[in-house]
C-alpha cells in the first residue's frame, strides 16, 4: 500500500478511536458543506438578506463543484474504507476521494461569507468550522487527510482567484446583450460536462480494482461501487446555468432588492422554498434518472429549474405578490 495511503488509515483510525460520541458532532460538521445545507443557506441570503452576496456565494460553489468534480475523475483517488477495511465508514460515498469536496466546499461558502462580513471574528470562525469540516470527513471515514488538504488547497486558490479577477470579468461580460450573456453562460456550463466526458474518455481503460469493491461490498453489501459518472458535474453545470439566466432575466427586469420588512423576508423564504421543493423533490419524482443521455439531460433541465426558479422565477414572483421591490423602486 502506498505510504500517504498508510499514513492516512492511521490518521483516520486514531480520530476514530476517539470514540463514537464524536459521530454526532462530526456528522453535523460535515452536514454544513452538504447538497441540502447549501441549496437552503444559499438561496435565503439572496432572497431575504443580501441578492448580490447570495448570488455570488451560488456562482463560487457552483463553479467550486465543478472543478471538484472533474479532478475526482481526473485524479482516481480511492477512500479509506475502500482500500482499508479496519477504516469505519460511517457514510457511504461512492465518488473518487481526492480532493474532498466538503473541505473545498467549506472554504468556498465560508470564506465568502467572511469576505461579506469583513471582521475579524468571521475570518475566525470560517477558519475553525472550514478546518471541523476537513476533521469530520476524516472521522467519519470517507477521506485521507491528503484528500482534505487537496480540498483546502483547491478551495482558497479557487476563492482568491474568483475575488480577484471577478470585477475584471463582469465588466465584460455586462457589456454584452442578455442573448450573448446566455449563451456564455450556457458554453461555459456546457464546457464542465464536455471536460468530463473527454476525461472519462482518456480513462477509458481504467477498472476499479477488486479490493476497493470488495471492502466496500463487506461493509454496504447493497452497493456496487460506480466512481466514473457524470452525475455531479452535470449538477453543478446545470444550476450554475440556471442560476446565471436567473439573474440575467432579473436585471433585465430592474432587478431584485433582498430589503425590506422581517415579515416580508420570511414569507419570500416559506414561498421560495417551496417552489425550489416543487422542482427539486417533484422532478426527481417524474424524471427518470440513470447515466444514460436522456437521465443525464433531465437532471440538467431539473437542475437548470432550481436555479432558475431561486435566482430568478422567485425573485419576479415576490416583486408580483409586494414581498420585494425592484433595485430600481423606492424602498
Amino acid at each position: 500500500m502506498d505510504p500517504i495511503y498508510q499514513f492516512g488509515i492511521q490518521v483516520s483510525l486514531m480520530l476514530q478511536g476517539l470514540g463514537e460520541w464524536l459521530y454526532t458532532p462530526m456528522r453535523l460538521f460535515s452536514y454544513l458543506a452538504e447538497e441540502y445545507f447549501i441549496l437552503l443557506v444559499v438561496p435565503i441570503i439572496y432572497w431575504s438578506v443580501n441578492a448580490e452576496w447570495g448570488l455570488r456565494l451560488g456562482v463560487y460553489l457552483m463553479i467550486s463543484g465543478g472543478v471538484n468534480a472533474l479532478s475526482k475523475l481526473l485524479l482516481h483517488g480511492p477512500r479509506p474504507f475502500w482500500i482499508d477495511s479496519t477504516v469505519k465508514a460511517y457514510l457511504y460515498e461512492s465518488s473518487f476521494g481526492i480532493p474532498s469536496n466538503h473541505s473545498q466546499t467549506s472554504v468556498v461558502i465560508f470564506g465568502t461569507l467572511a469576505a461579506w462580513i469583513n471582521k475579524t471574528w468571521a475570518w475566525i470562525i470560517a477558519v475553525i468550522l472550514v478546518l471541523l469540516v476537513g476533521v469530520s470527513r476524516i472521522y467519519l471515514g470517507v477521506h485521507f487527510l491528503t484528500d482534505v488538504l487537496a480540498g483546502w488547497l483547491i478551495g482558497a486558490l479557487l476563492l482568491w482567484l474568483l475575488f480577484r479577477y471577478e470585477k475584471r470579468f463582469l465588466g465584460w461580460f455586462l457589456g454584452k446583450g442578455s442573448g450573448y450573456q446566455v449563451l456564455i453562460v450556457f458554453l461555459a456550463s456546457l464546457s464542465m460536462i464536455v471536460l468530463a466526458v473527454l476525461i472519462n474518455l482518456v480513462f477509458r481503460g481504467w477498472q476499479i480494482p477488486s479490493l476497493w469493491q470488495q471492502n466496500v461490498s463487506a461493509i454496504f453489501p447493497e452497493e456496487t461501487l460506480n466512481p466514473i459518472t457524470y452525475s455531479s458535474v452535470t449538477t453543478y453545470a446545470a444550476v450554475l446555468f440556471g442560476l446565471a439566466v436567473g439573474a440575467i432575466w432579473v436585471r433585465s427586469r430592474g432587478g431584485f432588492s433582498a430589503a425590506g420588512a422581517v415579515w416580508k423576508r420570511l414569507v419570500r423564504i416559506l414561498v421560495g422554498l417551496i417552489g425550489a421543493a416543487v422542482f427539486y423533490v417533484g422532478l426527481d419524482l417524474i424524471f427518470p434518472g440513470g447515466e444514460n443521455a436522456v437521465g443525464l439531460a433531465l437532471r440538467y433541465v431539473r437542475y437548470g429549474l432550481v436555479g432558475f426558479w431561486a435566482a430568478g422565477l422567485a425573485p419576479v414572483v415576490f416583486i408580483a405578490l409586494k414581498l420585494a421591490d425592484r433595485m430600481s423602486d423606492p424602498g
